[in-house]
């Protein structure tokens, strides 16, 4: 039996990723905009989401499904390693398809010309992705190794980054490093899996591939639509507008995305033990999990929405600089998704998902997706990097209602309609109005005492309706400080 961390470890352990990744991510973000300029970060970004679907087909649903089903069998040595076997011989057909259908676009499909070089350059993401197997990590819920292997190849992108982009002819150098950077240490995986699987146990006449097509190719239709309201506003943006356009969207898009990683970090960690703890059927902790997410990420994703929006300008001068200043009125509409994405991410994967019942996500992600692509292709043209901004946060925002009357009766369950999750929603309206009425954005330094003391406004707000999250919390720093 496999010796799994207690949640609080790996919590610990995810956010210390999470946070790492975003101080780095801001780093090479303002670095990247202000070396690179806002042409060569749009060519870069609609290339990516390129490779992105190819990334998202040869994967099929496998990333989340593989998750789920480690982790139900992560005990048992001769399944889990059958499962391995099963999902990976289907990735490694779909990853020689996926190749075989990029080259053939690349040269024959005029309007790509401009981006051959640079889909070359990235297009190693797909294999180097695949064989990763990431979702068997978290499925198993090894969180130190995935900590300590992100650490190292963080470093190196740092230092290449730094010598070797240097003006915006690097774009292409910049491809080759964020390539690197993302799936680089795949390469690590495939060899550590080694101590989680037993070749000797099976046979390739044992493994049933057919069992797993269901599950994966649902949750690949779930997955593939909502990358079309994730990805294809930037391919659409540069297909229709041009690349400066996708510049000044993904500029914005990127920041907000950034602060989303504190909320899926969360569901990354639970996911897993939520899944296990409903195949037990110990519905009595899964539910008291769920409750207990929901309050966090309120809790979270409130003022940080709060922040983006009051200090978009602040925040995008001093990122990207003023080349592109395009990209406040996006981060005003964007900043919502911080809980709208939240909520949508809790109600999907820690919700409906471990329950087995991705259909009903597949389904509410389709239905969006196509009124996404509708949107964005009527406005677009007219209202350029805004109209894709408000469809976002339109599409968003509607699979979050479908989902909640579709899980009402869990819902019901962990308390999700208390009066008191309003709570959080009130302490943000009261953060924001300090912060309008005190905002005098002169320097850093008053910028940053503004949002402190905003941030109290909504902590004392919190404790004097003895909000359960902040008093859970309290009591363990007091206990602990008595012990010591």
């Amino acid at each position: 039996m496999l010796k799994v961390k207690t949640l609080k470890v790996n919590y610990i352990l995810n956010i210390t990723r999470t946070v790492l990744s975003t101080l780095i991510g801001l780093l090479v973000f303002q670095y990247v905009n202000k070396t690179l300029g806002v042409d060569a970060v749009g060519k870069y970004e609609y290339a990516n989401s390129i490779i992105t679907y190819f990334v998202l087909f040869s994967s099929l649903g496998i990333p989340m499904y593989g998750i789920r089903e480690i982790a139900r069998v992560r005990d048992n040595e001769l399944i889990r390693t059958k499962v391995f076997f099963e999902l990976i011989s289907i990735l490694l057909l779909t990853t020689i398809i996926s190749y075989l259908l990029l080259f053939f676009l690349i040269f024959n499909i005029n309007s790509l010309n401009n981006y051959k070089e640079i889909l070359i350059l990235i297009s190693p993401l797909i294999f180097l992705t695949n064989i990763g197997v990431e979702w068997f990590f978290q499925g198993i819920e090894d969180q130190l190794y995935i900590t300590v292997r992100f650490i190292i190849i963080k470093a190196i992108t740092l230092t290449l980054l730094f010598l070797l982009v240097k003006t915006e002819n690097d774009v292409l150098t910049y491809a080759a490093i964020m390539t690197f950077s993302t799936a680089g240490s795949n390469i690590f995986n495939f060899f550590y899996i080694k101590k989680f699987i037993n070749l000797t146990l099976i046979k390739f006449k044992d493994l049933n591939i057919k069992k797993h097509l269901k599950g994966i190719l649902t949750i690949f239709l779930a997955t593939i639509s909502v990358s079309i309201y994730v990805q294809m506003d930037n391919t659409l943006l540069g297909y229709l507008v041009g690349d400066k356009y996708v510049g000044l969207y993904s500029t914005s898009n990127k920041l907000i995305r950034f602060a989303i990683l504190f909320i899926t970090t969360l569901g990354s960690v639970m996911l897993p033990r939520l899944s296990n703890l409903y195949e037990k059927k110990d519905f009595k902790s899964y539910n008291t999990y769920l409750e207990k997410t929901l309050k966090y990420i309120l809790f979270i994703s409130i003022p940080i929405s709060v922040i983006f929006f009051s200090f978009s300008d602040y925040i995008i001068e001093l990122m990207a600089g003023k080349e592109f200043l395009g990209s406040i009125i996006p981060m005003k509409i964007l900043s919502p998704l911080v809980v709208i994405i939240g909520l949508a991410y809790f109600l999907a994967f820690m919700v409906l998902y471990p329950q087995g019942e991705e259909r009903l996500y597949t389904l509410v992600v389709f239905i969006t997706a196509i009124i996404s692509i509708v949107l964005n292709i009527i406005f677009i043209p007219k209202y350029f990097h805004l109209a894709t901004a408000w469809v976002n946060l339109i599409v968003e925002f509607l699979a979050v209602i479908i989902m909640i009357i579709m899980t009402k009766k869990q819902l019901l369950k962990i308390n999700f309609f208390s009066f008191n999750n309003t709570y959080y929603f009130i302490g943000g309206i009261l953060m924001y109005l300090f912060i309008v009425f005190f905002n005098n954005k002169n320097t850093l330094f008053t910028i940053g005492l503004i949002s402190s003391f905003s941030c109290i406004i909504y902590l004392s707000f919190l404790y004097l309706v003895k909000e359960s999250i902040l008093i859970e919390n309290k009591n363990k720093i007091k206990n602990y400080l008595i012990k010591k």
